[in-house]
């Protein structure tokens, strides 16, 4: 079966809790990530933090310009498994999650795929927040908070066409 590098993105202390239970989440796999690549944009207390108290963890700080898009390219450029998936670092993994989304890399046409997001709201879902399942009846939701790239498809050309940062020019 592929093997997978999970990279996390991060960018405050104020959701430490949630980072935790983020790479917590990843480390209870059927499937186990060959790497947790850590990156921390932007917050030096963050940083140090993660490098003190988080072991097992690749945790670097986000070496391209500030965002999530050049954040999951940093840690796509340390991933070191063919493929590599995104987490966000306020979501946990269901314990199948990577397995799940390794499934399609049977196939060798395969460049991407995206996971199934559900919101563990803290407090009861806004009567206006509507799920993209409710909105396109039948169509794939891609999740930007849990998705998977080859790492070819980066390399060649850039040829992933689906843009899941906040900027256009983001591959990741």
């Amino acid at each position: 079966m592929t093997e997978a590098s999970v990279v996390i993105c991060a960018d405050t202390l104020d959701r430490w809790d949630d980072l935790n239970a983020a790479i917590a989440s990843v480390r209870r796999q059927t499937c186990p990530a060959r790497e947790i690549v850590l990156v921390v944009d932007n917050d030096e207390a963050l940083l140090e933090s993660a490098r003190r108290e988080i072991q097992g963890v690749v945790v670097t700080p986000n070496t391209n310009v500030r965002g999530l898009c050049d954040g999951r390219t940093t840690g796509a450029g340390l991933a070191r498994a063919p493929v590599v998936a995104f987490l966000d670092d306020d979501a946990i993994a269901d314990e199948r999650w990577l397995d799940e989304l390794l499934m399609p890399y049977a196939d060798p046409r395969v460049l991407g795929v995206g996971g199934r997001l559900e919101p563990l709201w803290r407090k009861p879902r806004p009567s206006w927040f509507l799920y993209a399942e409710s909105r396109l009846p039948g169509k794939p939701n891609p999740a930007r908070g849990s998705l998977a790239s080859h790492r070819l498809s980066k390399s060649l050309g850039q040829t992933l066409a689906v843009q899941v940062g906040r900027i256009p020019r983001c591959v990741f």
